[in-house]
């Protein structure tokens, strides 16, 4: 029998963490241990989400994809997963930048392109995409004079919103807002700025990835009453896509022989696989495998659907 595969969620401590999240789902935080990041989804290296629940109890994302590779991948010849996180934020990111896939294939990684679902977010609330300049020269100056916000792009969010930011964009998540993060396989950030904090940078390695010409894509997805299930595109990236889902009732969706995962962005809601059903919890996050050949979502609810392209 085939079965959704639920993670267990892994908190990561960091200072700029907000408390909307851990408040949320009752987590421990502490002034001592703020509560930054949750990763739902991730099977990189050191990462990897153990599993306590179904017929893969015992291992992690991982193994059961090493193990269980076709049921869970399909025709994906990888070994890694789109990865899902929450960020909470109360303070602002560092101003970084990922590399692509052949700057991270030197270092032995994979491109690390990223998408933001803004789920909740203080009114104005901005973040940073993308610079004002292509000159890499006065980019670099402006960060070694600690001015460099005067050169980049701010974009201001509102709850429901989409953006898009591929590897070698500047960018940095912003103040006082909860985001689904969904992002591809790598691993690696380049510090560039951090609004004169004493914390290393990584100003050769940033500079080499980065691509002042690239630009972010934005898409606006208000929450609004659901009188139909509808599907509207969030993000459309060549590694990766995510469908923002407003279910009225029902959204009966066919895997296409690809795993698709599933975020609750607003309301509870039931997943239905093979005739069982499963509680699906506002912020919880499911792994549909592959060989599901069919599931079913009941309720009146957003989801974020995840998944990687079809072939071309």
């Amino acid at each position: 029998m085939s079965e959704p595969i639920f993670p267990d969620s892994v908190w990561v401590s960091k200072p700029w963490a907000g408390s909307r999240l851990s408040t949320m789902r009752k987590a421990a935080a502490s002034p001592e241990k703020p509560l930054g990041i949750c990763r739902e989804i991730c099977a990189y290296k050191g990462s990897e989400n153990p599993v306590s629940r179904g017929k893969y109890a015992g291992m992690n994302l991982k193994q059961i994809i090493d193990v269980h590779h076709n049921a869970i991948m399909g025709t994906d010849d990888r070994d890694q997963l789109l990865r899902v996180a929450y960020m909470d934020t109360a303070a602002p990111l560092s101003v970084q930048v990922h590399p692509d896939a052949s700057l991270a294939a030197e270092a032995g990684d994979y491109e690390k392109a990223e998408a933001w679902y803004v789920l909740d977010c203080e009114p104005g609330s901005f973040l940073y995409a993308g610079t004002t300049t292509v000159d890499k020269a006065a980019l670099r100056l402006a960060a070694e004079n600690d001015n460099l916000c005067n050169y980049l792009q701010k974009i201001y969010v509102k709850p429901g919103d989409f953006i898009t930011i591929p590897a070698g964009l500047i960018h940095a998540c912003g103040a006082n807002m909860l985001v689904v993060e969904t992002g591809t396989f790598g691993g690696i950030t380049y510090r560039i700025w951090d609004y004169g904090s004493t914390r290393p940078l990584d100003i050769e390695d940033g500079f080499r990835a980065l691509h002042p010409e690239l630009t972010y894509t934005l898409v606006h997805n208000p929450l609004r009453e659901r009188t139909k299930t509808e599907v509207s595109p969030g993000v459309r990236h060549p590694l990766f896509e995510c469908d923002v889902v407003d279910i009225a009732d029902t959204w009966i969706c066919s895997t296409e022989g690809r795993y698709r995962v599933l975020s609750v962005v607003d309301s509870d809601c039931v997943l239905q696989v093979e005739g069982t059903d499963y509680p699906l919890n506002f912020t919880e996050t499911v792994l549909v495998p592959a060989d599901v050949k069919q599931f079913t979502v009941k309720g009146n609810c957003r989801i974020i659907a995840s998944q990687m392209p079809l072939p071309v």
